[in-house]
């Protein structure tokens, strides 16, 4: 018996060093792309190509003014002081919208050369914490073929990852838009359920294609102070990667567009509401592993950010589910690109093998800036 005991006191201290490895890794990862993914640390000339033409030369003297100061220490005191002069002669037109940082684009061809293939965040990317009310157990769904008859019986407590991205294609049209292509995973990790092995509960696969016509015009007519600035046709894929009878899929013809409060340009705001109404494309017969899906996760979704200084509070609502969130920045060291998060879902739809099961899930930890 003391052998027993001593080989399960081995299982249960590699079990535990295995979730600490997993746990360091994915950390390690949501740090990697921390560099990688955040639209405002383009090199200076690429943020000069992606704004309106008339705040180009603007952009660019200061672009100067900032490489001969950081680069060349010894540059001559006129040159700079040229450089300087140029840009505070120039006028101040145009807004700083967050929509524009958010889907950045350039007009010509030489500038969506620069921007193609450059990944930046597409949703949230972050690490948390995760407590879920109640869970499906077992999954359920109309199709006999996709009903589960036996259930792991997982903990209510696991670790949400979500990794999201995305890309423009090296396309430029006539007209100005532009293609991208993006993706984004969400993985529901049991890593507190040692009794089953610590297992991957759900990992839900989301890759899309995004046809975007951006930055309209200032003077196109708005509500008030809002103003439309982003329209795109996207057709997206939805899956959890399982075989029957746990696997969960749609696609989907979306329609998103983006508009912004404009506050004073001396005021640290930003407001922007997404509209995405959607249209879901038919499986036949059995092949539909949830013929009810829309029931439950409608036909579209609202979004609104809120950015007051480094600080965002965010609101999705669907026809049967909404979240609430708030992000603040982590005042640490070698951690400055990290923030606290923290959300609240209620509703259908948290993930695909819970899409007709209602839950309320309180997640906290970490994230990128958005």
């Amino acid at each position: 018996m003391g052998m027993s005991r001593n080989c399960r006191i081995v299982a249960t201290m590699k079990h535990e060093s295995k979730q600490f490895a997993a746990i360091v890794l994915l950390f390690t990862i949501l740090l990697f792309f921390s560099a990688l993914v955040r639209a405002d640390e383009y090199p200076a000339w690429v943020k000069c190509a992606r704004i309106e033409a008339e705040k180009q030369l603007e952009c660019y003297a200061q672009a100067t003014d900032s490489y001969l100061a950081n680069k060349q220490p010894t540059a001559s005191s006129e040159v700079k002081a040229a450089s300087t002069a140029a840009a505070e002669n120039m006028p101040k037109t145009g807004y700083d919208w967050k929509l524009d940082h958010l889907w950045p684009v350039g007009a010509e061809w030489d500038d969506a050369k620069a921007l193609a293939g450059v990944l930046i965040q597409h949703r949230r990317n972050y690490l948390l914490f995760d407590s879920v009310h109640t869970l499906a157990d077992p999954p359920t769904s109309p199709n006999p073929l996709n009903q589960v008859q036996a259930s792991a019986q997982p903990k209510t407590s696991e670790l949400n990852l979500q990794v999201s991205v995305k890309a423009r294609l090296p396309i430029v049209w006539p007209w100005g838009d532009s293609v991208w292509i993006a993706y984004t995973q969400q993985s529901h990790w049991q890593s507190f359920n040692g009794n089953d092995s610590r297992p991957f509960r759900e990992t839900n696969y989301e890759p899309e294609l995004i046809y975007l016509s951006h930055r309209f015009s200032e003077q196109v007519p708005t509500l008030g102070a809002w103003t439309p600035r982003v329209l795109n046709l996207s057709y997206v894929h939805q899956s959890n990667g399982q075989a029957l009878p746990r696997s969960r899929s749609w696609n989907r013809f979306t329609a998103q567009l983006g508009g912004e409060y404009r506050f004073d340009d001396t005021d640290d705001q930003r407001l922007t509401v997404y509209l995405r109404p959607w249209w879901r494309v038919p499986d036949g017969g059995n092949n539909d592993d949830n013929p009810d899906i829309v029931h439950y996760l409608g036909h579209g979704d609202l979004t609104l950010d809120y950015w007051r200084g480094r600080d965002q509070y965010s609101v999705l609502l669907r026809e049967q589910a909404f979240q609430l969130s708030w992000s603040t920045p982590l005042y640490l060291p070698s951690l400055n690109s990290v923030e606290f998060y923290i959300h609240y879902f209620s509703g259908y739809g948290l993930s695909l093998i819970d899409y007709n099961h209602k839950l309320h899930s309180l997640a906290m930890g970490i994230a990128l800036p958005f």
